[in-house]
């Protein structure tokens, strides 16, 4: 584990502790304030603490390749975060708050248990690349039309999207290279 008195480097802006079998991030990470990238991606967390919340520089955070079942609510109050990498863990629900998050331009959920999205998501109007790939989504909920920006949607994998959807939307958002707004404007789609 990471020591409390991390809290003492309040000059720090980057902070990689990947693949150190940590099971555990103390509180005391909310107090790095200039923090602006954070990578603890290929450990053993379980959870992320609430204080992570506090971290209002943070514009990159990689918490990928672990065992994280669920996310603080708290995590939806880093107003300048750009990109996230939540793949491969246990996540089964997103924050509903998520949308809070508009900077975000990269949310990487690939291998979760995702079966379903919040509609805040469509809040998120900067988001160019959303990787959902490998969970047990049943659907893709209708806002997602409403992500202006969205070139990037992967969603291969979730085999709970094939029942009871047109083959010509699991074509459409399997699709990569065309921007998937003008996609859309240019093919009616009924969600």
């Amino acid at each position: 584990m990471l020591p409390e008195a991390i809290d003492g480097l309040i000059n720090l802006k980057s902070l990689t502790v990947s693949n150190c079998l940590l099971d555990k991030l103390p509180n005391s990470i909310g107090n790095l304030k200039n923090l602006v990238y954070l990578e603890v991606k290929d450990n053993k967390l379980t959870s992320i603490p609430k204080s992570m919340g506090f971290l209002e520089n943070l514009k990159s955070l990689d918490l990928s390749s672990n065992m994280i079942i669920e996310l603080p609510n708290e995590l939806t109050n880093l107003q300048n975060l750009e990109d996230i990498n939540l793949g491969m863990n246990y996540i089964k629900k997103l924050p509903k708050g998520i949308g809070n998050l508009t900077n975000l331009t990269n949310l990487i959920l690939d291998n979760n248990l995702l079966t379903s999205l919040p509609a805040s998501m469509s809040n998120l109007i900067n988001l160019v690349n959303l990787d959902l790939k490998w969970n047990k989504l049943e659907e893709i909920p209708k806002e997602i039309e409403n992500l202006p920006n969205l070139e990037r949607l992967e969603t291969y994998g979730n085999t709970g999207l094939h029942k009871g959807i047109e083959k010509k939307f699991i074509k459409f958002v399997n699709t990569i290279g065309t921007p998937i707004r003008k996609r859309m404007d240019k093919e009616k789609i009924d969600w």
